[in-house]
């Protein structure tokens, strides 16, 4: 049995500590992320790069293999250079604002919506209608910008909601009377 394609390739470590003990600890400029290894993985650890490898020769400690390499990746990117996520509200009298990592926002309804976010994630505000989410953990980002996008999906006939900043929306086009 072969090793996962992408578990081969060695990490690169480029300004970041790591602690091979268990967990497996990455610290970097940006923060420190830890890791559970199963025990079906080896880190071998050098001095510019980590290597992934199974400890057995089957196919789910191939596919383990691939999964741990690229969550460690994540991990070594995350505590470097961190993850980023833009939202755009679209619509009339969509806004949000930010105090005390408290977000509110405004999305056409009676009554405004409290988010409370995870003190890990970091919100900037771009302008009233964006909003920015960063954060170390490449998991979290995307989490948390699923739950504010879900407070308002894109609806498919105007385009209003919470979008992405570089996702597109196919709008319907309306049925017409005879």
């Amino acid at each position: 049995m072969k090793s996962s394609r992408i578990g081969r390739i060695p990490i690169p470590l480029n300004n970041v500590h790591v602690n091979a003990g268990d967990p497996f600890q990455v610290t970097g400029p940006l923060g420190v992320l830890t890791l559970t290894v199963p025990s079906v993985i080896k880190i071998k650890l050098y001095q510019t790069m980590i290597k992934v490898t199974p400890v057995f020769s089957n196919q789910r400690a191939s596919a383990i293999q691939g999964t741990v390499r690229t969550l460690i990746s994540n991990m070594v990117a995350g505590v470097t250079v961190g993850f980023r996520k833009v939202l755009v509200l679209n619509g009339v009298g969509f806004r949000v604002s930010i105090r005390n990592n408290i977000l509110t926002l405004s999305l056409g309804y009676s009554h405004p919506i409290i988010y409370c976010v995870n003190r890990n994630i970091k919100l900037h505000l771009i302008s009233p209608s964006e909003l920015e989410v960063f954060g170390v953990d490449k998991q979290l980002v995307g989490q948390t910008s699923a739950d504010i996008k879900r407070f308002h999906p894109i609806e498919p006939y105007k385009g209003k909601g919470i979008r992405f900043i570089n996702e597109t929306v196919n709008l319907k086009e309306r049925t017409k009377k005879k």
